[in-house]
């Protein structure tokens, strides 16, 4: 294909030296043949269509309770079977058990800094970020227009 297309430059740069067609021409000519000019981009495939609209369909399993751990990676890890676990976050003993009291009451919250930003809206370019410890924001944030950058404390996962 590399040597088609030297080939063909070399035919027209001669060709070029010999009579009054422009090099610029040949050149349109060259980029012609190789770049369709008449894309018509609603011809792509998936164009103007729904995201995912042209995937294969497949149902999703719905349980209400978490399965046994084996159970679960035999049928749905190791077998890359989607799942939805319906109330599942209302099953784990964090839906219940994370409130911003207990947070502040977990020694670890007095010492653990975090940093905050100023303004629920995440804007990296403000540049105000504060350090405060976790037990301050627990304590702030539902008065105050702050936001934690950071991740779930070690201590509290």
């Amino acid at each position: 294909m590399l040597m088609y297309g030297h080939y063909r430059m070399i035919s027209m740069a001669s060709i070029a030296g010999t009579s009054s067609i422009t090099p610029a021409f040949l050149l349109f000519l060259f980029l012609g043949q190789s770049v369709c000019t008449n894309d018509d981009p609603s011809l792509y495939p998936g164009h103007l269509e729904p995201l995912g609209a042209r995937h294969n369909k497949s149902s999703v399993k719905t349980l209400y309770a978490f399965p046994k751990p084996r159970k679960f990676f035999q049928n749905f890890v190791s077998a890359s079977f989607p799942l939805l676990i319906k109330g599942g976050a209302k099953l784990s003993s964090a839906f219940t058990q994370w409130t911003d009291e207990y947070f502040v009451s977990v020694p670890e919250s007095d010492n653990f800094l975090i940093d905050v930003e100023n303004g629920k809206k995440e804007n990296r370019t403000k540049g105000d970020l504060q350090r405060m410890s976790f037990k301050q924001f627990v304590e702030s944030y539902r008065d105050q227009d702050v936001y934690m950058v950071n991740g779930v404390p070690k201590f509290i996962q």
